[in-house]
């Protein structure tokens, strides 16, 4: 018992936000660099570069990565300024109202930063809504853009479901307040690969945008450079709790798996329908 006791306040000096009882944090695995990064990739789904279509001649690369980010019709762009931001910031409302009354389902820490994430998110959202008609327009794409987890799921598999940012967006949310309300266990992957994945959402749309408009321009990595310095900070605490740890000398000794399908709806429009709170 003393020695468990030690462990934890070792741990709340380490890493004063982090829960000591992860399901992996008693036995973290050692990756190197590179392994850490394409972990790490699994909790940001939006993030470019899109990894797997070097093969293919240059403008054949074009092509396919517009086809990724089209332009978006003037119709189409006011739905999503619209239906989607409103359905997003009502679902962020509620999460933070459910994390605020019941700290229990996530514990203290978890559900002050998850909270804090959605505070966030709704606010940028809002802000993005304020802009210039160019600036709209760059939005209403970034959000109606392809997933970029989804995407390379495809490309690996041929059958997985390729949703849009915003869809993405609103089924984890809509996901994770329908677990919580019906008091259900919230899978840990869950939390830390699709939920994690929105804390930077609003930039990794953004570079993934300017990445499939010019993969070898700059923009994309100026958008990504603007999430520091925080981000060292998230890329810990995601690491902490899925179990894994960066040690420069470490070998590969596994293969990364791919991330977890949460077996989502597949129709986008449908799922907007399904919440008419977001037309409000």
């Amino acid at each position: 018992m003393l020695v468990l006791l030690a462990l934890a306040s070792l741990a709340h000096s380490c890493f004063p936000c982090f829960s000591l009882f992860s399901p992996f944090s008693m036995s973290p695995r050692l990756v190197n660099e590179q392994q850490y990064d394409t972990l790490l990739r699994q909790s940001r789904l939006a993030e470019p570069p899109l990894e797997g279509l070097s093969h293919l001649p240059p403008d054949e690369l074009a092509k396919k990565l517009a086809s990724f980010a089209p332009p978006v019709s003037p119709r189409r762009q006011a739905l999503i300024l619209d239906t989607v931001m409103a359905t997003i910031l009502t679902l962020c409302k509620k999460l933070d109202a459910k994390l605020n009354n019941d700290t229990r389902l996530l514990g203290l820490a978890n559900s002050e930063w998850f909270r804090d994430l959605f505070f966030h998110l709704s606010r940028r959202l809002e802000e993005m809504n304020k802009g210039t008609e160019m600036m709209k327009e760059t939005y209403a794409r970034a959000i109606d853009a392809k997933l970029r987890g989804d995407v390379e799921e495809s490309m690996r598999h041929g059958s997985a479901h390729v949703r849009t940012i915003g869809g993405f967006v609103v089924q984890t949310l809509q996901e994770l307040l329908d677990m919580l309300e019906k008091g259900e266990e919230v899978p840990h992957n869950f939390f830390w690969k699709d939920v994690a994945s929105l804390e930077h959402i609003d930039l990794d749309m953004l570079a993934w945008v300017a990445y499939c408009s010019n993969p070898k321009g700059m923009g994309w990595q100026g958008f990504l450079a603007r999430r520091e310095p925080g981000l060292q900070v998230s890329n810990r605490r995601i690491a902490f709790h899925r179990g894994f740890s960066l040690d420069h000398s470490s070998k590969p000794e596994f293969e990364v798996g791919s991330r977890q399908d949460s077996g989502f709806s597949t129709h986008y429009d449908d799922l907007l329908k399904a919440h008419p709170s977001g037309y409000q």
